[in-house]
Protein backbone atom coordinates (compact mmCIF):
# COMPACT_ATOMS: atom_id res chain seq x y z
CA UNK A 1 0.00 0.00 0.00
CA UNK A 2 1.41 3.27 -0.87
CA UNK A 3 2.05 6.15 1.40
CA UNK A 4 -1.04 8.10 -0.26
CA UNK A 5 -3.29 5.34 0.25
CA UNK A 6 -2.44 4.85 3.33
CA UNK A 7 -3.06 8.72 3.75
CA UNK A 8 -6.52 8.66 2.58
CA UNK A 9 -7.58 5.23 4.28
CA UNK A 10 -6.60 7.25 7.82
CA UNK A 11 -8.47 10.30 5.88
CA UNK A 12 -11.67 7.83 5.57
CA UNK A 13 -11.55 6.69 9.03
CA UNK A 14 -11.23 9.75 10.86
CA UNK A 15 -14.02 11.28 9.05
CA UNK A 16 -16.09 8.10 10.25
CA UNK A 17 -14.96 8.73 13.99
CA UNK A 18 -16.02 12.35 13.03
CA UNK A 19 -19.04 11.68 12.39
CA UNK A 20 -20.24 8.82 15.03
CA UNK A 21 -18.74 11.62 17.95
CA UNK A 22 -21.05 14.15 16.18
CA UNK A 23 -23.98 11.56 16.56
CA UNK A 24 -23.54 10.74 20.20
CA UNK A 25 -23.07 14.26 20.99
CA UNK A 26 -26.23 15.48 19.19
CA UNK A 27 -27.69 12.34 21.22
CA UNK A 28 -26.13 13.31 24.55
CA UNK A 29 -27.59 16.89 24.28
CA UNK A 30 -31.43 15.63 23.54
CA UNK A 31 -30.74 13.43 26.99
CA UNK A 32 -29.73 16.78 28.88
CA UNK A 33 -32.83 18.42 27.55
CA UNK A 34 -34.88 15.54 28.02
CA UNK A 35 -33.85 14.97 31.62
CA UNK A 36 -33.67 19.14 32.35
CA UNK A 37 -37.65 19.32 31.11
CA UNK A 38 -38.63 16.23 33.29
CA UNK A 39 -36.47 17.85 36.50
CA UNK A 40 -38.16 20.85 35.74
CA UNK A 41 -41.83 18.77 35.72
CA UNK A 42 -41.15 17.40 38.76
CA UNK A 43 -39.68 20.75 41.02
CA UNK A 44 -43.19 21.85 39.72
CA UNK A 45 -45.14 19.05 41.09
CA UNK A 46 -45.48 19.43 44.68
CA UNK A 47 -46.38 15.96 44.78
CA UNK A 48 -42.76 14.51 43.82
CA UNK A 49 -40.79 14.19 47.34
CA UNK A 50 -37.01 15.77 47.08
CA UNK A 51 -37.89 18.12 44.00
CA UNK A 52 -39.37 21.41 45.56
CA UNK A 53 -39.50 24.42 43.93
CA UNK A 54 -38.15 26.06 46.77
CA UNK A 55 -34.94 24.11 46.37
CA UNK A 56 -31.65 26.86 46.13
CA UNK A 57 -30.38 26.96 42.85
CA UNK A 58 -27.58 28.63 42.32
CA UNK A 59 -28.12 29.68 38.87
CA UNK A 60 -31.87 31.25 40.41
CA UNK A 61 -29.40 32.82 42.88
CA UNK A 62 -27.01 34.32 40.89
CA UNK A 63 -29.73 36.11 39.03
CA UNK A 64 -31.69 37.81 42.44
CA UNK A 65 -28.12 39.34 43.31
CA UNK A 66 -27.60 40.96 39.68
CA UNK A 67 -31.13 41.98 40.16
CA UNK A 68 -30.48 43.71 43.58
CA UNK A 69 -27.14 44.93 42.56
CA UNK A 70 -29.08 46.90 39.43
CA UNK A 71 -31.50 48.30 42.22
CA UNK A 72 -28.98 49.68 44.43
CA UNK A 73 -27.11 51.25 41.68
CA UNK A 74 -30.16 53.07 40.55
CA UNK A 75 -31.12 54.08 43.57
CA UNK A 76 -27.39 55.41 44.30
CA UNK A 77 -27.75 57.49 40.90
CA UNK A 78 -31.33 59.04 42.23
CA UNK A 79 -29.86 60.48 45.41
Amino acid sequence: MSEREEHAELADELDDRVDTLAEHSHRLGEEITDVRDDWERKRADAGVPGATPDWDDPDEDEDADEDEDEKSQDGDEQD
